[in-house]
C-alpha cells in the first residue's frame, strides 16, 4: 500500500514489472485517441471557420454591390455619361450600362 498525495491509501501493485507493459499500451492507445480527437476537432474548426468566413464575406459582398449600385445611379441620376461612370467606379461601360438597365428596367 502507498498512500496517495489526497490521504487515500492505493495499491500500486499495477506498476509492478508485468503489469507494466499493459498500461504502456493502453497509455499509447490513449494518446492515439486524443490526438485523433484533436485532429477532428482541428478540422470541424477548420469548417466552421471556413462557413463563418464565408458567410461574412459573402454578405460584405453583398453590401459593397449595393454601394456600388447606389454610386452608379447616383452618378446617373446627376447626368453622368456611362463612360464617366464607369470611369469614376472602376468598372467597364458595358457593366455600367447592365447596372442601370437592371435598375431601370427593375
Amino acid at each position: 500500500m502507498f498512500k496517495i498525495a489526497n490521504g487515500e491509501a492505493g495499491d500500486f501493485s499495477l506498476w509492478t514489472a508485468p503489469a507494466w507493459p499493459l498500461i504502456h499500451v493502453q497509455f499509447s492507445k490513449t494518446k492515439e485517441f486524443l490526438f485523433g480527437e484533436k485532429q477532428k476537432g482541428v478540422e470541424l474548426g477548420i469548417k466552421l471557420s471556413y462557413k463563418e468566413n464565408f458567410e461574412k464575406g459573402f454578405a460584405q459582398g453583398i453590401q459593397e454591390g449595393r454601394e456600388l449600385v447606389r454610386q452608379v445611379f447616383r452618378l446617373y441620376m446627376d447626368g453622368k455619361s456611362p463612360d464617366e461612370i464607369a470611369e469614376a467606379c472602376q468598372l467597364t461601360e458595358d457593366k455600367v450600362r447592365e447596372i442601370l438597365e437592371g435598375i431601370l428596367e427593375g
